[in-house]
């Protein structure tokens, strides 16, 4: 099959009156729900210099992680090829694998704006628990249109949220594997390329008739989904300036405003225990799909809520009363004395190997401190038996 030789052209230099290591490539997409992942960044970064990801890898990346098990220069050359494909998702995320690639890749580049190609804006609020998936993700029509319309390719934050199923644009679901070998692609790769496949080359553009496009409004939850997080990386720039840098913050003037700081109230109001509320006040981040769902239920975006600019918000209480919970009891199991007596006895003059208390448990289906509850002297017995035979088998 021959390959397209057309990948588009970079925007590959910024005005920067100072040399910089590596080329000081725009990345695409800014402030757009389209932005660019910072996977897809150093991808085309690499290709800018005609060098394959891992080879840039090994060659600049590598040296400059202070990491003990990059110290060999072997383990460098095959990095990108073994351990650390299945957790280079990470490098998109909010933890430290992110702000380190962040911090060298702004360093090399000379770039200042490489952190919202990231999810690091909103690490003081979101949790990175099912943030992101493990694989790449993709809008087969998207790149399609982008090679045609002789446009770079490059592959959006938005493609590597979980809770993001399907294209905004398009309304098509996003692709997860290979439509020629099925395979299932990793986030960054020794030799990865938009809109090939790493495994077999496989062209994954499609081409179909342009779709109805779909409004946020639409009754398609997982378009409204994925529009609501695209507002929020397109507003990851601007962040950074708000008042409310922290959740706790930001919630803080949400109860405020939707029930003048009661928040067991407020807890009621949107479906939530007080423990939870409490956590969000006190540090904790929040899911993203508990934001997508607290914002159903406020009927306020996701960038409102955490930015603490909802203003005083008006709901029916009705709506999201939390039931009240009825007490969940065990029903008592009958425990027959009698018969697990007598199996324990037997136990002890059983051939060997003897049982093991938690095998005769497991064996009476009970648990073993009911056995040590009714009979002590008896388990220890059995217990002290059992040990000395191991310590026999092993000597």
């Amino acid at each position: 099959m021959t390959r397209r030789s057309n990948y588009g052209t970079w925007p590959l230099f910024h005005d920067n009156p100072e040399p910089t290591h590596l080329n000081n490539r725009q990345p695409l997409g800014m402030k757009t729900p389209y932005v660019e992942s910072l996977t897809s960044y150093f991808t085309g970064l690499s290709w800018s210099h005609c060098l394959s990801p891992g080879r840039l890898f090994a060659s600049v990346i590598a040296p400059l992680l202070d990491k003990t098990y990059l110290a060999k220069s072997d383990n460098r050359a095959t990095w990108l090829s073994r351990s650390f494909r299945a957790r280079s998702a990470a490098i998109n995320g909010t933890g430290l694998m992110a702000l380190d690639w962040t911090t060298l890749l702004e360093q090399l580049t000379g770039r200042e704006d490489l952190r919202y190609l990231t999810f690091l804006p909103w690490a003081g609020m979101l949790s990175q628990r099912h943030l992101l998936r493990r694989w790449r993700a993709w809008c087969s029509v998207c790149i399609q249109e982008w090679a045609t319309a002789g446009q770079p390719l490059y592959e959006p934050l938005l493609w590597s949220v979980k809770l993001v199923t399907r294209c905004v644009i398009h309304g098509v679901p996003l692709t997860l594997q290979c439509p020629s070998c099925s395979a299932a692609l990793h986030c960054l790769s020794h030799r990865g390329r938009p809109g090939y496949c790493d495994a077999c080359g496989h062209w994954l553009g499609v081409s179909i008739q342009p779709c109805r496009l779909l409004s946020t409004h639409s009754v398609d939850l997982e378009v409204y989904h994925a529009t609501m997080v695209g507002e929020l990386l397109a507003n990851s720039c601007f962040v950074e300036s708000s008042v409310h840098r922290t959740l706790s913050g930001a919630m803080a003037s949400l109860i405020e405003g939707a029930t003048d700081n009661n928040a067991s109230q407020f807890a009621s109001l949107v479906g939530r225990n007080k423990s939870t509320i409490s956590g969000w006040l006190h540090g904790s981040r929040m899911p993203l799909n508990e934001l997508l769902d607290l914002s159903s239920r406020l009927k306020a975006t996701p960038l409102k809520i955490l930015s603490g600019s909802c203003g005083t918000l008006v709901a029916d209480n009705s709506d999201y009363q939390i039931p009240k919970r009825k007490p969940h009891t065990l029903a008592r199991k009958h425990f027959n004395r009698k018969k697990a007596l007598a199996r324990l006895e037997k136990s002890l003059t059983c051939a060997p190997p003897p049982r093991s208390m938690r095998h005769l448990a497991e064996t009476l289906h009970v648990d073993k401190r009911v056995l040590y509850r009714h009979f002590p002297q008896l388990c220890k017995e059995i217990a002290a038996q059992a040990a000395a035979y191991r310590r026999g088998k092993v000597a």
